[in-house]
């Protein structure tokens, strides 16, 4: 078996089930994945400091350059940022006002229909990634929230199966 047929057995394995998938109406879920897009167009991870320079132009190039960085110091989690027009700038700017001791750094391009759409989903996963990491990188002070998200409301006791009993 091919490594290519391997992960595309992985993938229906793993997320058709998730998306409603029906072995009777094939191609349904991957018609469902191709209208939602991705999120993420390229990433690299871990790039040392010293090569900054040799990425710069190509993560400039790359979907405008636009989306998540992340700062560490070896393999410490310092910083999570947003660049909503250039990664290469932000980075470039860390680097050079030296406050965060960072040794490697990631970048993530984000896709978007459009700079507004675009904006708003860096934003969304910054504040997801925020939430999620544990303990919260030491340099991130900011609370960042996510962007026209609303929370979903506490369920009522009805819905968990439980009955009410009258007060008396």
């Amino acid at each position: 078996m091919r490594a290519a047929e391997f992960e595309t057995r992985e993938l229906r394995a793993t997320c058709y089930p998730l998306l409603g998938y029906d072995r009777r109406r094939r191609g349904v879920a991957m018609a469902v994945i191709e209208k939602q897009g991705r999120v993420i167009r390229r990433y690299r991870r871990n790039i040392p400091l010293k090569d900054f320079e040799a990425w710069s132009e190509y993560i400039r190039s790359r979907a405008g350059g636009c989306g998540l960085y992340a700062l560490y110091a070896g393999e410490q989690l310092l910083y999570v940022g947003v660049a909503t027009k250039s990664i290469r700038s932000r980075i470039r700017t860390h680097k050079n006002a030296g406050k965060i001791p960072f040794t490697h750094f990631s970048a993530f391009l984000v896709t978007g229909k459009s700079c507004a759409a675009r904006v708003r989903r860096i934003r969304d996963l910054e504040a997801l990634l925020l939430k999620v990491i544990k303990p919260k990188p030491p340099w991130n002070k900011s609370i960042t929230k996510f962007v026209a998200a609303k929370r979903l409301p506490k369920p009522n006791k009805s819905v968990q199966g439980t009955r009410r009993t009258p007060r008396r």
